[in-house]
Parts: structure tokens; sequence; C-alpha cells
């Protein structure tokens, strides 16, 4: 009799139980691609650490904090696919985990009820008539008391199942453990190109919608401020080749956003990267525009810590001289007997409260929609 051959979701749980530094993703047309830590702890990223110089899997918050901190898992073991060799599975098991890796508890965060969030988009609506700034992107956060950790895996493999046209990952390090599914690329290097999108409003996929015609006036506003930051943003690290397309609805899931694509000559940034992605994280599309009067008036009105949710993952030359990092949405965090979901909407003079508590309300179910069958 054959022996049964070990399987890829085997492996994620291995790395889940005995609390290695691990991330898993599979990105839009590719395989899966999972790589572990041999004991200790992330590298912590810097302002010192030029990302394009670095390998791994990179995970930056939305702001940082003690308990959140830019990382990157660096690989001493790379599994390609969804059928790993059998002596991966020996190599792991000699591996030494960290305590520090496995999921904790650090607490719930802050959960506001619905007419809570109503009051905060009505504020975020009087200050932008009031001419505070343009745009904000409203966060909140669903709990969910339930211990889901013995799922993990299968949603995972769910997800990447569902969601063929998005980053999905999943990762354990830091005492942290997140996993989702991003449509969204900060920036990403590869065969002489640096490309950006900008990316903003949100709708059901339907084939209407699938017409850029079909969006309102005040969504293609939404778009049009990410469009414009981002443009301005490259043309002042002085990149001469830049080549901007025209915003189409993006399919994500069985959702669609209003996409702007840029990019240009990737020989153009050298080895300065890391400073670029730091001017563009956060885009408007997560936090608003100006970007800074925005921030400041989110920090005073959220009351809960956006931790790794609208930062930024993916991986940095696993494949030599190919860096894809995506903006964090659509996740959720795994915690010792719930989980939190974070989810959140763009906010403009033309907002209606009770539509954008709507629209958190059915990102939330695609996000959850993926833990069951």
């Amino acid at each position: 009799m054959k022996p049964i051959k070990k399987t890829l979701p085997q492996l994620l749980q291995l790395c889940l139980d005995k609390k290695l530094c691990f991330a898993s993703y599979r990105e839009p047309g590719c395989d899966i691609v999972t790589l572990a830590q041999d004991g200790g702890e992330p590298l912590r990223l810097s302002v010192d650490h030029e990302i394009s110089e670095q390998r791994g899997f990179a995970i930056a918050p939305f702001v940082e904090s003690d308990s959140c901190r830019p990382i990157l898992i660096s690989p001493d073991l790379i599994s390609v696919g969804d059928a790993p060799d059998e002596s991966l599975f020996a190599r792991l098991e000699q591996f030494g985990g960290n305590s520090l890796n496995g999921c904790g508890d650090i607490g719930e965060t802050y959960q506001c009820d619905h007419a809570e969030y109503l009051q905060e988009v009505d504020s975020l609506v009087t200050a932008i008539e009031a001419g505070r700034f343009a745009k904000a992107v409203l966060s909140r956060v669903e709990i969910i008391r339930d211990d889901i950790r013995e799922k993990v895996v299968a949603t995972y493999i769910r997800m990447c199942a569902r969601y063929p046209h998005s980053l999905v990952y999943i990762f354990q390090a830091d005492g942290h453990l997140w996993l989702g599914a991003t449509p969204e690329i900060l920036a990403s290097v590869g065969q002489g190109k640096l490309q950006t999108i900008a990316l903003a409003a949100t709708r059901k996929n339907t084939p209407e919608n699938q017409k850029f015609s079909a969006w309102s006036e005040k969504e293609r506003q939404e778009q049009q401020y990410v469009t414009d930051y981002i443009n301005d943003l490259l043309i002042s690290f002085d990149l001469k080749s830049v080549k901007r397309g025209l915003p189409y609805p993006r399919q994500a899931g069985n959702m669609l956003h209003l996409c702007t694509e840029f990019s240009c000559d990737s020989h153009e940034i050298g080895g300065k990267l890391s400073p670029l992605l730091q001017a563009l994280h956060p885009t408007p599309a997560v936090c608003g525009m100006p970007k800074e009067a925005a921030r400041t008036f989110l920090h005073g009105l959220e009351k809960h810590d956006r931790q790794y949710y609208s930062g930024f993952l993916g991986p940095v030359n696993i494949s030599p001289e190919q860096i894809s990092l995506y903006v964090n949405l659509r996740c959720m965090q795994v915690c010792r007997g719930y989980a939190q979901v974070y989810v959140g909407g763009g906010i403009t003079s033309d907002s209606v409260a009770e539509d954008e508590w709507t629209e958190t309300v059915l990102k939330t179910k695609t996000i959850l929609s993926a833990l069951d069958n």
C-alpha cells in the first residue's frame, strides 16, 4: 500500500501548531507559495532597510506601534504549489518554533455599533463640507466571538479558490495571525516596470456596473482624488516614463472598484523604493485627501487600532527581482477565542451614512463567507 501523500493544508497546520514564523500567499494567476522561518523573530524593518534589497514576505501596519511594527518574514524554507514535497515536512519538524509567533490574546479592539458609525460618517461629512479635507476613509471592526483557529487553514484554501484576482494570504508572526484577500496593488516591480494603481469606490459585480458610465459622479470623484494624488506623487519623484491608463471597473471577487493603472521604467526608481513606499502609504484609498489632514481627523474619530489593516504586505524578491506589495484590505485577525474583521469605505461630501454602513456590512459578509462552505 502506497503511503498517503501529505498536503498543503497539513503543511500550513504544522507551521501553525509549531508556532513558526511563516507566510503563505497566492498572487493572481500564480501558484501558492509558502515560506517559513526557522525559529527566532521576523526582521524588524526600518527606514535603514531598502526594501528592494531584502528577501521575504513584508508586512507593514497602517500606523507603526509597539505591538504592530513593519516586519519581514525571511525564508529558511520555501514551498511552491499545492503539493509540497514530502521532505519539507521532515525539515519543518526540525525547525524551532517561538511562542511569540503564535496568535495571542491581544485584547479585543473597540467595536462601534450601527448608530455610532452613522454619527462618525456624519462628522466626516460635516468636516468635508467645512473644507478641512476632500475625502476620508472610515473603518470599523466586527468582532466574531468564536474560536476559529481550527478553521484558519481551510478558510485560507477556500479564499484562494474564491478570489482569483486578489492576493490571498495567511501569516503568523510577532504574536499576530492574519488572513485576507486584497485586490489592490500598492506597488510592484518586475520585468523592468514599476507599477501602481489608484483604486476607489465599490459596487457589486453586475453586468451593468462593469460599464464605467454606470458609476455615479460621487464614485468617479472619489476615485479621481486617488488618481490625482498618485500622479502628483510620481511626478515629485521625477519619474520621466510614467504612463497612466483610463479609469475602468476592476473586478475583486463579487465586487467592483474603479481603477486607474500607472507604470514607469523601474530603473528610474533605482534603490529608492522604500522612500516611494513611505510617500505612497497610506494612499487616499485607505486614508483620505489631503492625506495628513484626513489622517489627523481619523485618529481622533476612530476608537480602534487598525493594526495591519490598510497597511501593506507581499512578497519581496522571492522570485528574483520581483516585488509585489498590496494594500491589506478584506482581512481578519485571528486571536484566542475570537476574530476581528476590518472593513472601511471612502467618505465624501455626497456620502449617505446609511449607505456607507450597508457597504461595510457587505464587505464583512464577503470576508466571513469564506469561513464555512
